[in-house]
Protein backbone atom coordinates (compact mmCIF):
# COMPACT_ATOMS: atom_id res chain seq x y z
CA UNK A 1 0.00 0.00 0.00
CA UNK A 2 1.06 3.21 -0.56
CA UNK A 3 0.93 5.87 2.52
CA UNK A 4 0.21 9.49 2.56
CA UNK A 5 1.85 11.43 5.44
CA UNK A 6 -1.71 13.19 6.17
CA UNK A 7 -3.24 13.91 9.91
CA UNK A 8 -6.81 12.15 9.83
CA UNK A 9 -8.96 14.24 10.64
CA UNK A 10 -6.92 16.95 9.19
CA UNK A 11 -7.84 19.18 5.62
CA UNK A 12 -5.58 17.53 3.92
CA UNK A 13 -6.78 14.28 5.19
CA UNK A 14 -10.49 15.91 4.09
CA UNK A 15 -9.22 16.26 0.54
CA UNK A 16 -7.21 13.04 -0.28
CA UNK A 17 -10.74 11.25 1.27
CA UNK A 18 -12.65 13.87 -1.69
CA UNK A 19 -10.57 12.40 -4.39
CA UNK A 20 -10.22 8.34 -3.81
CA UNK A 21 -13.55 6.09 -2.48
CA UNK A 22 -12.76 5.15 0.85
CA UNK A 23 -13.25 2.21 3.08
CA UNK A 24 -15.58 4.06 5.03
CA UNK A 25 -17.87 4.57 2.07
CA UNK A 26 -17.82 0.96 1.11
CA UNK A 27 -21.03 0.18 3.24
CA UNK A 28 -22.57 2.67 1.44
CA UNK A 29 -21.51 1.53 -2.14
CA UNK A 30 -22.35 -2.23 -1.38
CA UNK A 31 -25.96 -1.22 -0.04
CA UNK A 32 -25.13 -1.88 3.54
CA UNK A 33 -24.91 0.62 5.43
CA UNK A 34 -26.60 1.54 8.61
CA UNK A 35 -26.30 5.46 7.58
CA UNK A 36 -26.11 6.25 4.22
CA UNK A 37 -27.97 5.03 1.30
CA UNK A 38 -26.00 4.36 -1.81
CA UNK A 39 -28.09 7.11 -3.91
CA UNK A 40 -26.87 9.39 -1.62
CA UNK A 41 -23.32 9.21 -1.60
CA UNK A 42 -23.82 8.99 -5.50
CA UNK A 43 -24.93 12.67 -5.04
CA UNK A 44 -22.10 13.22 -2.77
CA UNK A 45 -19.56 12.18 -4.60
CA UNK A 46 -20.84 14.36 -7.64
CA UNK A 47 -21.42 17.61 -5.72
CA UNK A 48 -18.21 17.44 -2.98
CA UNK A 49 -20.83 18.55 -0.34
CA UNK A 50 -20.94 16.53 2.89
CA UNK A 51 -24.14 17.23 5.53
CA UNK A 52 -22.07 18.74 8.47
CA UNK A 53 -21.83 17.47 11.79
CA UNK A 54 -24.66 18.06 14.37
CA UNK A 55 -23.21 19.05 17.95
CA UNK A 56 -24.98 15.30 18.82
CA UNK A 57 -22.73 13.91 16.10
CA UNK A 58 -19.94 15.82 17.21
CA UNK A 59 -20.10 14.72 20.94
CA UNK A 60 -20.50 10.72 19.94
CA UNK A 61 -17.19 10.62 17.34
CA UNK A 62 -15.02 12.96 20.17
CA UNK A 63 -16.82 10.04 22.71
CA UNK A 64 -15.25 7.48 20.39
CA UNK A 65 -11.94 9.01 19.38
CA UNK A 66 -11.06 9.36 23.25
CA UNK A 67 -12.05 5.56 23.53
CA UNK A 68 -9.68 5.21 20.62
CA UNK A 69 -6.97 6.02 22.55
CA UNK A 70 -7.39 4.42 25.30
CA UNK A 71 -8.23 1.12 23.59
CA UNK A 72 -5.22 1.66 21.59
CA UNK A 73 -2.69 -0.40 24.54
CA UNK A 74 -5.39 -3.48 24.49
CA UNK A 75 -5.25 -3.71 21.56
CA UNK A 76 -1.57 -3.35 21.53
CA UNK A 77 -1.35 -6.27 23.99
CA UNK A 78 -3.56 -8.59 22.21
CA UNK A 79 -1.57 -8.21 18.42
CA UNK A 80 2.02 -8.17 20.22
CA UNK A 81 2.86 -4.84 18.71
CA UNK A 82 2.77 -1.08 18.40
CA UNK A 83 0.18 0.75 16.15
CA UNK A 84 -0.11 3.38 14.10
CA UNK A 85 -2.68 5.44 12.75
CA UNK A 86 -1.95 5.34 8.64
CA UNK A 87 -4.21 6.52 5.66
CA UNK A 88 -3.25 4.74 2.15
CA UNK A 89 -4.18 3.72 -1.11
CA UNK A 90 -4.16 0.33 -2.97
CA UNK A 91 -1.24 0.07 -5.60
CA UNK A 92 -3.18 -1.90 -7.53
CA UNK A 93 -6.49 0.06 -7.02
CA UNK A 94 -4.91 3.16 -6.29
CA UNK A 95 -8.83 4.66 -6.46
CA UNK A 96 -9.38 2.95 -3.28
CA UNK A 97 -8.25 4.29 0.02
CA UNK A 98 -8.33 3.60 3.67
CA UNK A 99 -7.77 5.14 7.21
CA UNK A 100 -6.91 2.68 9.82
CA UNK A 101 -7.50 2.68 13.53
CA UNK A 102 -4.02 1.25 13.82
CA UNK A 103 -1.54 -0.52 11.23
CA UNK A 104 1.73 -2.66 12.77
CA UNK A 105 5.21 -1.44 11.49
CA UNK A 106 5.42 -4.24 8.49
CA UNK A 107 1.64 -3.86 8.11
CA UNK A 108 0.92 -7.14 8.33
CA UNK A 109 -1.94 -6.72 11.07
CA UNK A 110 -4.68 -4.00 11.35
CA UNK A 111 -7.12 -2.55 13.50
CA UNK A 112 -10.47 -1.29 13.27
CA UNK A 113 -12.40 0.01 17.11
CA UNK A 114 -16.18 0.91 17.25
CA UNK A 115 -17.63 2.88 20.40
CA UNK A 116 -18.82 -0.10 23.06
CA UNK A 117 -22.61 -0.41 22.61
CA UNK A 118 -24.62 -3.73 23.88
CA UNK A 119 -25.93 -4.69 20.40
CA UNK A 120 -22.47 -4.50 18.51
CA UNK A 121 -20.75 -5.87 21.48
CA UNK A 122 -23.36 -9.33 21.49
CA UNK A 123 -22.20 -9.37 17.88
CA UNK A 124 -18.52 -9.40 18.24
CA UNK A 125 -18.86 -12.01 21.12
CA UNK A 126 -20.76 -14.14 18.66
CA UNK A 127 -18.41 -13.29 15.85
CA UNK A 128 -21.46 -12.40 13.66
CA UNK A 129 -20.78 -8.80 12.10
CA UNK A 130 -23.28 -7.27 10.13
CA UNK A 131 -21.90 -6.62 6.57
CA UNK A 132 -21.71 -2.48 7.71
CA UNK A 133 -18.80 -3.56 9.34
CA UNK A 134 -17.54 -6.50 7.40
CA UNK A 135 -17.19 -4.36 4.10
CA UNK A 136 -15.57 -1.72 5.70
CA UNK A 137 -12.56 -3.87 7.11
CA UNK A 138 -13.17 -5.96 3.18
CA UNK A 139 -11.49 -2.79 1.75
CA UNK A 140 -9.11 -2.04 4.63
CA UNK A 141 -7.10 -5.59 3.85
CA UNK A 142 -7.33 -5.21 0.17
CA UNK A 143 -5.87 -2.02 0.54
CA UNK A 144 -3.46 -2.57 3.10
CA UNK A 145 -2.31 -6.34 2.00
CA UNK A 146 -2.84 -7.09 5.92
CA UNK A 147 -2.58 -10.62 7.01
CA UNK A 148 -5.92 -10.19 9.80
CA UNK A 149 -7.66 -7.04 11.21
CA UNK A 150 -8.41 -6.93 14.96
CA UNK A 151 -12.13 -5.73 14.90
CA UNK A 152 -12.69 -4.56 18.49
CA UNK A 153 -15.82 -2.75 20.10
CA UNK A 154 -14.50 -0.68 23.59
CA UNK A 155 -15.48 2.10 25.65
CA UNK A 156 -11.53 2.31 26.11
CA UNK A 157 -11.78 0.05 29.55
CA UNK A 158 -10.63 -3.76 30.01
CA UNK A 159 -14.24 -4.26 31.05
CA UNK A 160 -16.21 -3.00 28.34
CA UNK A 161 -13.82 -4.45 25.05
CA UNK A 162 -14.53 -7.73 23.60
CA UNK A 163 -12.66 -8.31 19.95
CA UNK A 164 -12.61 -10.44 17.14
CA UNK A 165 -10.12 -11.24 13.66
CA UNK A 166 -11.71 -10.54 10.16
CA UNK A 167 -9.60 -12.13 7.56
CA UNK A 168 -8.82 -11.57 3.70
CA UNK A 169 -11.54 -13.10 1.26
CA UNK A 170 -10.35 -12.95 -2.02
CA UNK A 171 -14.21 -13.42 -3.39
CA UNK A 172 -15.16 -10.85 -1.31
CA UNK A 173 -12.19 -8.68 -2.51
CA UNK A 174 -13.57 -9.28 -5.86
CA UNK A 175 -17.32 -8.57 -5.24
CA UNK A 176 -16.03 -5.28 -3.36
CA UNK A 177 -13.84 -4.28 -6.41
CA UNK A 178 -16.80 -4.76 -9.23
CA UNK A 179 -18.94 -2.96 -6.51
CA UNK A 180 -16.73 0.31 -7.08
CA UNK A 181 -16.42 0.01 -11.24
CA UNK A 182 -20.03 -0.22 -11.13
CA UNK A 183 -20.31 2.58 -8.73
CA UNK A 184 -17.38 4.51 -10.90
CA UNK A 185 -19.78 4.35 -14.44
CA UNK A 186 -22.90 5.59 -12.12
CA UNK A 187 -21.16 8.14 -11.32
CA UNK A 188 -19.76 8.87 -14.73
CA UNK A 189 -23.39 8.77 -16.04
CA UNK A 190 -25.14 10.66 -12.91
CA UNK A 191 -27.46 13.22 -13.81
CA UNK A 192 -27.64 16.21 -11.26
CA UNK A 193 -30.39 18.43 -10.58
CA UNK A 194 -30.75 21.75 -10.16
CA UNK A 195 -29.86 21.49 -6.17
CA UNK A 196 -26.63 18.96 -6.71
CA UNK A 197 -25.41 22.22 -9.58
CA UNK A 198 -26.24 24.73 -6.58
CA UNK A 199 -23.98 22.34 -4.24
CA UNK A 200 -21.18 21.52 -6.37
CA UNK A 201 -20.59 25.39 -7.00
CA UNK A 202 -20.81 26.20 -3.31
CA UNK A 203 -18.38 23.41 -3.18
CA UNK A 204 -15.86 24.75 -5.38
CA UNK A 205 -16.12 28.34 -4.02
CA UNK A 206 -15.16 27.19 -0.71
CA UNK A 207 -12.17 25.33 -2.34
CA UNK A 208 -10.83 28.11 -4.41
CA UNK A 209 -11.37 30.24 -0.63
CA UNK A 210 -9.03 27.67 0.84
CA UNK A 211 -6.51 27.85 -1.97
CA UNK A 212 -6.64 31.49 -1.77
CA UNK A 213 -5.47 31.05 2.08
CA UNK A 214 -2.67 29.19 1.72
CA UNK A 215 -1.14 30.75 -0.77
CA UNK A 216 -1.37 33.80 1.53
CA UNK A 217 0.07 31.98 4.32
CA UNK A 218 2.72 30.76 2.09
CA UNK A 219 3.75 34.41 0.80
CA UNK A 220 3.64 35.04 4.07
CA UNK A 221 6.15 32.42 5.15
CA UNK A 222 8.32 32.93 1.77
CA UNK A 223 8.38 36.98 3.29
CA UNK A 224 9.73 35.97 6.52
CA UNK A 225 11.83 33.76 4.61
CA UNK A 226 13.97 36.36 2.66
CA UNK A 227 16.16 38.73 4.76
CA UNK A 228 15.44 42.19 4.17
CA UNK A 229 18.50 42.67 1.16
CA UNK A 230 16.62 39.59 -0.62
CA UNK A 231 13.53 41.68 -0.23
CA UNK A 232 14.91 44.97 -1.59
CA UNK A 233 16.44 42.82 -4.13
CA UNK A 234 12.90 41.77 -5.19
CA UNK A 235 11.23 45.05 -5.42
CA UNK A 236 14.67 46.72 -7.36
CA UNK A 237 14.11 44.19 -10.36
CA UNK A 238 10.18 44.35 -10.52
CA UNK A 239 10.96 48.54 -10.28
CA UNK A 240 13.81 47.93 -13.42
CA UNK A 241 11.81 45.98 -15.49
CA UNK A 242 10.94 48.67 -19.02
CA UNK A 243 7.20 46.30 -18.73
CA UNK A 244 5.47 46.46 -15.50
CA UNK A 245 2.77 44.24 -16.75
CA UNK A 246 4.84 41.37 -18.07
CA UNK A 247 7.43 40.77 -15.13
CA UNK A 248 10.13 37.48 -14.67
CA UNK A 249 10.95 37.06 -11.18
CA UNK A 250 11.42 33.80 -9.48
CA UNK A 251 8.81 32.06 -7.44
CA UNK A 252 9.95 33.24 -4.54
CA UNK A 253 10.62 36.55 -5.05
CA UNK A 254 6.48 36.70 -6.45
CA UNK A 255 5.65 35.41 -3.24
CA UNK A 256 7.53 37.69 -1.29
CA UNK A 257 5.84 40.39 -2.68
CA UNK A 258 2.50 39.49 -2.06
CA UNK A 259 3.45 38.95 1.91
CA UNK A 260 5.18 42.39 1.60
CA UNK A 261 1.88 44.24 0.01
CA UNK A 262 -0.15 42.56 2.70
CA UNK A 263 2.23 43.39 5.36
CA UNK A 264 2.08 47.31 4.68
CA UNK A 265 -1.72 47.54 4.28
CA UNK A 266 -1.95 46.06 7.91
CA UNK A 267 0.33 48.56 9.15
CA UNK A 268 -1.00 51.68 6.72
CA UNK A 269 -3.87 50.56 8.09
CA UNK A 270 -2.58 51.04 11.73
CA UNK A 271 -1.30 54.08 11.17
CA UNK A 272 1.91 53.75 10.55
CA UNK A 273 2.30 56.77 8.67
CA UNK A 274 2.56 58.51 12.43
CA UNK A 275 5.21 55.94 13.85
CA UNK A 276 8.27 57.12 15.49
CA UNK A 277 11.34 56.32 12.58
CA UNK A 278 8.43 56.23 9.28
CA UNK A 279 10.38 59.30 7.77
CA UNK A 280 13.35 57.74 8.00
CA UNK A 281 12.59 54.28 6.85
CA UNK A 282 10.59 55.84 3.42
CA UNK A 283 13.82 57.97 2.64
CA UNK A 284 16.18 54.49 2.63
CA UNK A 285 13.72 53.24 -0.29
Amino acid sequence: MKIHNVQQGSQDWHALRDNHYTASEAPAMARVSKYLSRADLLKQKYSGEIPEVSDAQQRLFDKGHAAEAKARHIAEELIGEELYPATATSEDHPHLLASFDGCTMLEDVIWETKLWNQDLAAAVRAEVLSAHYLVQMDQQLLVSGAEKCLFMCSDGTRENTVWCWHYPDEARFQRLIAGWQRFRQDLADYQPTADDEVARAKVEAQQDAVRAHEAEAASWRACFSLSAAERGAALKTAREVENPDNVTISRKEYNALLAARVMLDALQSAGVEEWSGYEDAITEL
